[in-house]
């Protein structure tokens, strides 16, 4: 599959899968702390979890992908490209405009603050994945295509 897929879309794969993971463990933070202590957590903790693990797994796994893909790595953007990332940014962030109207609506029922914050940073963890999903996506449709 390696062999077939360029290093934008691999970029997009990498980055999907860090972005799953760190919000996991932010996710697995704060109901770890609320069910031990009843409170939710103060949100500094799990931020900094979530911001030093996307640094620490993004530098070395584009490394490692701009080596193996030493052939597209340093390939400019076309407009297919751009296409691809624009169609995918204006998705999600509509997405995210309507996940975080959502959020501050339930926010009237339930006023915990710290409780909107971990909301509001899901709702961003989940529109980026949905982004790169959707890149992901653009990539995969234009390779079938066979316009790649």
């Amino acid at each position: 599959m390696l062999k077939t897929i360029s290093f934008k879309e691999l970029s997009a794969w990498i980055m999907m899968g860090i972005t799953l993971l760190a919000g996991g463990a932010y996710a697995a933070i704060c109901i770890w702390y609320r069910t031990t202590t009843g409170e939710w957590i103060v949100p500094f903790v799990p931020f900094v979890v979530l911001t030093v693990i996307m640094i620490l797994l993004s530098v070395p796994t584009h490394i490692i992908a701009a080596i193996i893909k030493r052939e597209t790595a340093n390939d400019p953007d076309d407009e297919r490209d751009d296409m691809i990332r624009y169609k995918a940014g204006y998705m999600s962030g509509n997405l995210l405009a309507l996940f975080l109207l959502m959020t501050l609506i339930a926010f009237v029922l339930n006023t915990h603050a710290f409780l909107l914050f971990h909301v509001i940073m899901a709702c961003l963890v989940f529109s980026q994945i949905i982004e790169y999903a959707l890149q992901i996506a653009g990539y995969r449709n234009m390779s079938a295509i066979g316009d790649a």
